[in-house]
Order: C-alpha cells, then structure tokens, then sequence
C-alpha cells in the first residue's frame, strides 16, 4: 500500500534496490502463476474489465486488462494498453494534450488488442464444449465487442465448441447480483492496496514496466496468499487458487519454490500475456 519511495525510507535502502526486489518477486509470481493456472476449473464463467490508471503523468492513461473468475475471483492474467487523454479538461490542458500528441505515437486499437491477448491464452488453458461452453460478461465497450467477434473463439464456434459473451450495462449497481462483480470487487481491491492506482494520488507510476510488476506481485498475493474472503471464521484459509480448483498441495509445493528456486525465462513456456510483463 505504500510508495516505492516510502518503502525506500521503511526499509532504510535505495529506491534502486527496492525496484530490483520488486522486478525478481515479479518474475518469480509470473513462474508461479503460469504453472498453475491452467490447473483451475475450466467451466468457471469468466469476467473481463479494465482497469483505468496512467502511467508518468495524466496525459498518458492507461487501460489495464483483467481477467477473472466470476465466483471464485482468481485473477488470470494482465494487461496494459496506453490510450490518448480525453474527457472534460481545460483550455490549457487541452493545448498541453496538444502539443504531446505531435510528439506521440498511439497504438490503434490498444483495449482490443489487450483482450485479444487474453482470450488467446483461454483458447489454449480453458477447454470448453457445448456442455459447459466458454461464458465471458464485459461491458458494452465497443472495443471488447470487436475483439470478441473477430477472435477465434467466437468465429469458428461448431456442435461441439460454444461461446456466450455477456454484456453487462455499465449503469448496473455494483453489488453481488451484477455479473461483473468479480471485476468490481478486484477493481477495489487495487485501488485500495496499491498506492500508485488510488484516485487523486501522487504516488503514480513513473513507467509501464515498473507499474505492470508491481500489480502482477498483488494479483499473486491475492490468488494464492490472501483468504478467500476477509470476514469468514479465522478456520477457513482456502485462497482464491483453491477456490477456483487448483489443488493446495501444488499451491503450497510451489509457493516454496517461489523463495528458494530462480525462475528463468529460457525454463519456462509463457504465454505472450505473461512474457510482455517478463520483459
């Protein structure tokens, strides 16, 4: 929850080291994560949203792409897509936009392509069938829509491999009966752990890269390490990870290598999803 600077001063080190610590503990969930995965329940119906933040300063936002389980809450993976500024500004913040768009370069079409990159890695780990077809609720961005119906999944649909894409109004209330739930309840969750994604704040992320690891290290912690939910008896210690289906002695096997193997990227099979953040 606090700054990388703060952290610096709470540990009596360089903002330097702490950024290397950060970069190693993010490699090293990405190993965790990617061999676990595709063991969770793959009939789970799916939640996809972004999270809006920006990177170095407001006129260079940020759309990060989360997909996530509806009922167990086990977040799959990440993504990040910079986007151009826009909504209500003033005369001299718009001559400011001005005079950084003659100088950047935008991808097009960014937010569709990050949920792109999240249903090729479904496509691959999360089987699906006519019986208990692939179900995904977003909202009714028109960017998720064309992703969605130019991508594979949707497209080469057949009798034996099925699709269902939700679209869930953005003026539902937030409560537990909006299918996007799940997504709202991580939004939340980020906005209130992590520092650099609080609204209103100074402690933004000074680059991409930077802010990608740090979010990777809390979405570990959230599927493996934090209970399932808060409030329940003190008993019950199932994560999220168990939730979804992975067994807790793989959990528990791995989680003790995360302290004590190095994961190298030359050992390990990531998907492009999770390689971007690697590198």
């Amino acid at each position: 929850s606090m700054s990388i600077r703060a952290l610096s001063r709470d540990f009596r080190c360089t903002e330097d080291t702490i950024l290397n610590r950060l970069d190693r503990i993010a490699r090293q969930g990405i190993a965790l994560h990617c061999s676990l995965r595709p063991k969770a329940d793959p009939t789970e119906r799916l939640c996809f949203d972004g999270l809006v933040s920006f990177d170095r300063s407001q006129y260079h936002p940020n759309d990060i792409g989360i997909s996530i389980t509806a009922g167990s809450r086990f977040v799959l993976g990440l993504s990040h897509a910079s986007t151009r500024r826009s909504g209500r500004m003033t005369p001299y913040q718009k001559e400011q936009r001005n005079r950084i768009d003659k100088l950047a370069v935008y991808e097009n079409h960014a937010i569709e392509r990050s949920l792109t990159e999240h249903l090729d890695m479904i496509q691959l780990e999360r089987p699906h069938s006519a019986i208990h077809p692939l179900i995904l609720s977003t909202d009714e961005k028109h960017d998720y829509v064309r992703a969605v119906m130019r991508h594979a999944l949707y497209r080469e649909q057949d009798n034996e491999h099925r699709m269902i894409h939700q679209r869930v109004p953005s003026t539902y209330a937030r409560t537990q009966a909006n299918p996007l739930s799940a997504s709202n309840y991580y939004d939340r969750e980020v906005r209130k752990d992590q520092a650099h994604h609080r609204r209103e704040t100074v402690c933004f992320a000074r680059d991409a890269a930077t802010g990608m690891s740090r979010l990777y290290v809390h979405m570990v912690y959230h599927n493996y390490e934090k209970h399932y939910r808060i409030n329940q008896p003190d008993r019950v210690t199932k994560t999220a990870a168990e939730v979804a289906g992975i067994p807790g002695t793989d959990i528990r096997l791995l989680r003790k290598q995360f302290f004590t193997q190095r994961a190298f990227l030359s050992l390990l099979k990531l998907k492009a999803l999770d390689l971007k953040i690697w590198i």
